[in-house]
């Protein structure tokens, strides 16, 4: 306890005030606004999504107010005219689709697609980045290649290169004040010199 309270003493006082509140609700938690969490009742299988709980609430109050009007006496001759129904709580055997990798430097890459990129640019691109690519797409080489490969990146069509050049034009031009620094830092009217070149 003594280390305990060393430790605390130590703290700065917001820390300290934080780190009290914590002891505080964890030693009473009735002074919290904390619920203990729902059990779910039946946990077999894939949890349902808001949308479909939404859904089956939907059908249920529908199927309650028919019911209503139809009256008590035909519910109970419906009700017994109906099969019980059990299901299955075996899962059934799925064939799984065996992908073969094309390289074992890009585990990611599956498919025949990569294949061609794959021999093409692996050497270009470094050994240490490889293992994490999951998609290679080639730009049209007519000298707009880098803002084609930044607009599908963006998941945009090549053909938006246009806007991805517009985009860092004014970024450079609104934020002058940031880049003029730091790109004249490597050199004298580099700022003016790349600006000229992206226009």
């Amino acid at each position: 306890m003594d280390r305990v309270m060393q430790q605390l003493k130590a703290q700065p006082p917001i820390v300290l005030k934080s780190m009290l509140s914590k002891i505080k609700k964890a030693v009473n938690p009735s002074m919290t606004g904390h619920q203990p969490p729902e059990v779910q009742q039946d946990t077999r299988g894939r949890p349902t999504s808001k949308a479909q709980q939404k859904k089956k609430a939907e059908v249920a109050r529908r199927k309650d107010t028919r019911s209503e009007a139809k009256g008590k006496s035909q519910k109970k001759d419906e009700d017994a005219q109906k099969p019980a129904v059990q299901h299955s709580r075996s899962k059934k055997n799925k064939a799984k689709k065996t992908v073969e990798i094309i390289d074992e430097d890009f585990p990611l890459l599956v498919g025949d697609r990569y294949k061609n990129m794959i021999d093409h640019f692996k050497d270009w691109l470094p050994s240490m980045y490889r293992r994490y690519i999951t998609h290679m797409e080639d730009a049209q080489p007519d000298g707009n290649c880098g803002f084609r490969s930044v607009a599908m990146g963006l998941g945009l069509d090549q053909n938006a290169w246009m806007w991805v050049r517009q985009e860092l034009l004014d970024e450079m031009f609104i934020n002058k004040a940031r880049w003029l620094p730091l790109l004249d830092s490597f050199d004298p009217g580099f700022y003016t010199t790349v600006y000229r070149s992206i226009n």
